[in-house]
């Protein structure tokens, strides 16, 4: 039976300490708390998920204030399947404006947030891709331009963070390389325009001004081609266009990569290092640190590039099977196999549970890591932290082996 809605927060006080004021504060500052209240009171597991996303998820509750409906949605249990999420995004009318376009854009992330932290039983990055990805094509389609657009880096792979930072390429069709690059900008400024109305992506668009002319890329010399645009041709994923993907990941991986130039992607990686990470945050940033995600990356796409034969290269863009391609082919033991996938998997869910709290990087401070031990079931923050810095630390070992190997 309900009882009176001040009994009730009494009752959530003294039932979730110490979360149960943080709680009421939280829904006291949405448009319409009784909602909430409502839902919370009709059921024991709607109190159970609203005080987890409190508990974990404060800075996603935040956002989630701002959305009543969404926030209602996931207190009361509502499943909406991904598929469902990324099909009614894409539905939206090419007319629909900047704001609404937006606004649909990161109240669907969110639920998508809020359902995987509280439900889980999907991958939230591959989830967050698809949704990106949909964002992309309506945005071609709707300033009608004439490229064929290739995902790169995390968005090839279908593991977009939080951060949403992506890379395209853009293949011009035209001959007029002037009036490509003008396209380009539309592009670019568009997706400002929708940063200005709260979505937070950050589009890198890659070759000459934004734009890789098609005829060009068939005739450059593979040897000349610059480290940075060959790396990222083999992890190429045509998203719209025509089906030119295979084509444009086999100029990545048409001639072996001499060891020389592999030494030239290595001094590449090391610039990526020093510009983004600063000590003491080799541990803790998750893709730049050491034993991060793109330790992870480049030593898998280093051998693709020097043996493309042997790894299969191209073959497919999930990582877990590429990783087991190279065992397959003898370039890592049963051992650094398991270490490497098991720390990719953690660096992906550990990013997405920052992400929610709050943060970008792993904490120092003793709440925040108490709170991921609790999500990674260990004992106490000090063990976690011991968990994640020797799991980073072996997988920097490895990628250190390879770059020894290769005399890089």
């Amino acid at each position: 039976m309900e009882i009176p809605l001040q009994e009730f927060k009494i009752k959530l006080i003294n039932d979730f300490k110490p979360w149960g004021q943080r709680l009421i504060d939280v829904v006291e500052a949405i448009a319409h708390p009784d909602e909430v209240y409502t839902e919370m009171q009709a059921s024991e597991a709607a109190r159970d998920r609203a005080l987890r996303l409190v508990k974990f998820a404060p800075h996603l509750v935040s956002a989630l204030g701002w959305r009543p409906s969404v926030l209602k949605s996931v207190v009361g249990g509502k499943r909406v399947s991904v598929d469902t999420v990324v099909n009614n995004f894409k539905a939206l009318p090419i007319s629909t404006s900047e704001p609404d376009l937006a606004e649909a854009f990161v109240s669907s992330h969110q639920f998508l947030q809020a359902d995987w932290l509280l439900n889980a039983g999907f991958d939230l990055w591959v989830a967050t891709s698809r949704l990106t990805e949909a964002l992309i094509v309506h945005s071609i389609e709707r300033l009608g331009l004439d490229f064929d657009v290739f995902a790169l880096g995390e968005l090839a792979r279908l593991e977009v963070g939080p951060s949403m930072e992506i890379e395209l390429m853009l293949l011009a069709r035209a001959d007029n390389q002037e009036v490509s690059e003008a396209e380009a900008m539309r592009l670019v400024r568009f997706f400002q325009a929708l940063q200005q109305h709260g979505i937070e992506l950050s589009a890198r668009l890659i070759g000459l001004n934004g734009v890789v002319n098609e005829e060009a890329l068939k005739e450059y010399d593979l040897m000349a081609l610059p480290l940075p645009l060959r790396f990222a041709l083999g992890q190429a994923r045509l998203i719209a266009g025509r089906p030119l993907g295979e084509q444009v990941q086999r100029i990545g991986y048409a001639v072996p990569l001499t060891p020389d130039r592999l030494r030239e992607l290595s001094q590449f990686k090391k610039h990526e290092e020093n510009t983004h990470l600063q000590p003491p945050n080799e541990l803790r940033n998750l893709y730049h640190g050491h034993g991060g995600l793109q330790d992870i990356e480049w030593l898998v796409h280093m051998h693709e590039l020097r043996y493309p034969g042997a790894t299969q290269a191209g073959t497919t863009l999930d990582m877990k099977e590429r990783l087991r391609s190279l065992a397959r082919s003898g370039f890592l033991n049963a051992l650094e196999l398991e270490v490497l996938l098991e720390g990719h998997d953690e660096r992906l869910r550990l990013r997405e549970y920052l992400a929610v709290l709050g943060v970008e990087k792993v904490p120092e401070n003793p709440d925040k890591l108490a709170l991921l031990a609790e999500l990674w079931q260990v004992k106490d923050g000090n063990e976690f932290l011991k968990q994640h810095e020797r799991s980073m630390e072996t997988v920097r070992q490895i990628f250190l082996g390879t770059l020894d190997r290769f005399k890089a």
